[in-house]
């Protein structure tokens, strides 16, 4: 089926390797309602540790080393409300109405990670990305109506 609806989601869950406590989620929701927009959600909680982290829209070197060179990154999320579950949306489209919103096309990759460590929210190297892979590569598809192994061969050829 090449499209979905809001109860058929994909959840991808990342945990923590030294507990196995859910720290982040990735709602992957779409198309939408027959539309070409996707969305992602993600859900950053940690009910025993009190975590901070800021996540931000990267570059395949910053996201392969784990390391922020841009000077004014995109910040897509700050997670700084302890023991509150936060939501933050991510939607996916061609095309955005709203001024500096994000855009993602087709065939394309995209980096998101977060370098914030323990001590420091605003670290720009290593930190979470580094000791808890604390990191998300989005691939968009070049056509809704394929499956994922013939979306992943569309990538290739770009």
């Amino acid at each position: 089926m090449a499209h979905s609806t809001i109860q058929e989601a994909h959840i991808l869950t990342i945990l923590r390797e030294d507990r196995k406590e859910q720290l982040l989620e990735c709602s992957l929701i779409g198309p939408l309602l027959n539309t070409l927009s996707s969305a992602v959600i993600f859900v950053i909680y940690d009910m025993v540790k009190y975590v901070l982290v800021i996540i931000m829209f990267v570059s395949k070197e910053e996201y392969d080393t784990c390391r922020i060179t841009n000077p004014n990154p995109r910040i897509i999320a700050i997670c700084d409300k302890p023991y509150k579950l936060m939501y933050f949306t991510i939607t996916f489209r061609s095309f955005t109405p709203q001024p500096g919103g994000l855009e993602f096309q087709p065939g394309q990759d995209y980096y998101f990670i977060s370098t914030s460590s323990k001590d420091d929210l605003h670290r720009r190297i290593g930190g979470r990305c580094s000791s808890h892979n604390m990191k998300v590569v989005f691939k968009v598809c070049c056509r809704p109506d394929l499956n994922l192994s013939e979306c992943y061969s569309c990538l290739v050829v770009k």
